[in-house]
């Protein structure tokens, strides 16, 4: 009979962790390992996309650290932080898991409800979005309460361990990436340019990303600005959701797009898309454009590299152990609109350059970052930290 664990996430958008619970849940499940996922009923889409996907899931009232200075908010967080925790307890004892996966550093509430309920724990740290202040006590949390610790990239166990050791077993891991979906392909290059009206023969620069300041969304449309000027037979596409709650950062970017001098109908903005397996092929060049902020790894470099197609990549988190410099791609500086563009066109003008990294991008994916292999570490994970607690707390 396969073990049972409980993956905990706090906010209701389809992100990465989803994304992450989504993908694993049946290679999980070959390694003897059952998958539930608890998210909280926010606004948002990852209570659909796992419903559609048949994701066992649970729904619940639970707040989160939220970015903004409003006191309030904060606030109201502190004051929930009791409740939340007894509502993670009540589910832990009804879905009875023998290992719980936190997916964030910012809230520890299901990593205390466990340390109550008396199970292990699995901690993954999937970015760098927090001031160091908060970092540092927070990863006092980590070293008391994990039983094992994953780090989305090597980067990032470089950056959350500066402030002590981590006593429990530790885990490199990358996003999961289906390669039987995410191929190189002539023919959904072909339908999805024709259902988004973009010619052939034309040059695609894209991105793949949710519209949030960690993105960086604002330097794509300054670099695209700069590609533009320099070749006039250049088409944009950005996939990715919107936020009815971050409306003034999308008025920055209409802003930018407004000067930027590209014709509203050679930027093409699609929203969020259920199948980014079939955008990529339409693409020539993915750009990733991530600021300092935050970020981790981010899937769609592996999304693009196993679809074949070369990324720019701003050098942010660990991106630079997914995207090869120079082989599958450019890594520049964050922030730099210019060195962006600069690399953007390095490829655009070289079609047999492009087509060799395309190629390399697809080989690399294929040889690393597999759903098969991140589905064996984080079972090697859970399986670790089942020990590490019984080493820790003998019967």
């Amino acid at each position: 009979m396969n073990r049972r664990h409980l993956a905990v996430i706090h906010y209701g958008f389809f992100a990465g962790p989803h994304n992450r619970a989504q993908r694993l849940c049946r290679p999980l499940s070959k390694r003897g390992w059952d998958s539930v996922v608890l998210i909280p009923n926010d606004d948002g889409s990852a209570a659909a996309r796992f419903a559609e996907n048949k994701i066992p899931t649970r729904i619940e009232r639970y707040s989160r650290l939220r970015d903004t200075w409003d006191p309030l908010t904060h606030m109201r967080y502190i004051g929930s932080f009791r409740k939340d925790i007894q509502t993670i307890q009540r589910v832990m004892r009804e879905e009875k898991p023998d290992v719980v996966l936190i997916a964030g550093l910012a809230n520890p509430h299901a990593a205390i409800a466990a340390r109550e309920e008396g199970l292990p724990v699995v901690w993954q740290l999937i970015d760098t979005r927090l001031p160091l202040l908060v970092q540092e006590p927070l990863m006092a949390l980590v070293r008391r309460y994990a039983h094992a610790v994953m780090f989305n990239g090597q980067m990032l166990q470089k950056t959350h361990t500066r402030f002590g050791a981590i006593s429990c077993p530790a885990f490199i891991y990358y996003p999961p990436v289906d390669l039987d979906t995410f191929v190189p392909s002539v023919e959904k290059r072909r339908a999805t340019r024709g259902r988004l009206g973009i010619p052939m023969d034309a040059q695609v620069v894209g991105m793949v990303a949710n519209w949030n300041a960690q993105k960086g969304i604002e330097y794509f449309v300054r670099s695209a600005a700069m590609i533009f000027e320099k070749n006039k037979d250049v088409w944009f596409l950005t996939v990715g959701a919107t936020y009815a709650d971050k409306h003034e950062y999308g008025e920055l970017i209409q802003r930018e797009l407004d000067r930027s001098g590209i014709p509203a109908e050679r930027f093409i903005r699609t929203g969020r898309q259920n199948n980014v397996e079939d955008f990529y092929p339409a693409m020539d060049v993915k750009v990733i454009t991530s600021v300092p902020l935050s970020e981790g790894t981010t899937t769609t470099a592996i999304e693009s590299h196993a679809c074949g197609v070369p990324v720019v990549a701003t050098n942010v988190g660990a991106v630079a152990e997914i995207v090869a410099n120079g082989q599958t791609g450019f890594v520049v500086p964050p922030m730099q609109p210019e060195a962006i563009a600069q690399a953007v066109l390095e490829l655009v003008d070289n079609p047999g350059r492009r087509a060799e990294m395309g190629a390399a991008a697809r080989l690399r994916a294929t040889n690393l970052f597999g759903v098969e292999r991140c589905a064996d570490v984080h079972a090697e994970a859970l399986d670790a930290a089942i020990r590490f607690r019984d080493r820790k707390n003998p019967a």
